[in-house]
């Protein structure tokens, strides 16, 4: 992001990096009166990263496990055989959830059944089949 990216203040998010100019007025040559009025600039947007375990793929499309095995405790990442924390993980974000693929099946029958009417197009033996493929119970 540009050093100048104005941005309210209500658009600021938890961990975002901006500068905040105040206006300032002199009363003499040695005192100051601070203004109430403020604008920002945005410097760096913070990382939001996932927190639903699962397998991750990162900006350069590697995979990573996002392991979350103790509530409220760190999350782990790995990479390989390397284990890493969010601190680390910032730095390959951000991160696309990889579905399985019985879970985006049974989405998309869902979506076509919703879409068309199986009693004019009989397709319902086809869903069937399909979902028994891919392991996925309608």
């Amino acid at each position: 992001m540009s050093n100048k990216t104005p941005i309210l203040r209500e658009d600021i998010r938890k961990g975002d990096k901006f500068r905040a100019i105040v206006e300032t007025i002199a009363r003499s040559d040695l005192e100051m009166i601070p203004g109430d009025k403020a604008t920002y600039e945005l410097i760096e947007r913070s990382v939001v990263l996932p927190t639903e375990p699962g397998v991750y793929a990162d900006k350069e499309g590697y995979p990573w496990i996002l392991h979350l095995e103790v509530p409220n405790c760190v999350q782990q990442w790995q990479l390989d055989t390397d284990f890493m924390t969010d601190i680390d993980a910032r730095g390959f974000a951000p991160f696309t959830r990889l579905r399985p693929e019985a879970e985006m099946v049974k989405e998309l029958l869902a979506a076509v059944a919703k879409e068309y009417d199986d009693s004019d197009l009989n397709v319902t033996q086809d869903h069937e089949n399909i979902a028994a493929r891919y392991g996925v119970t309608l």
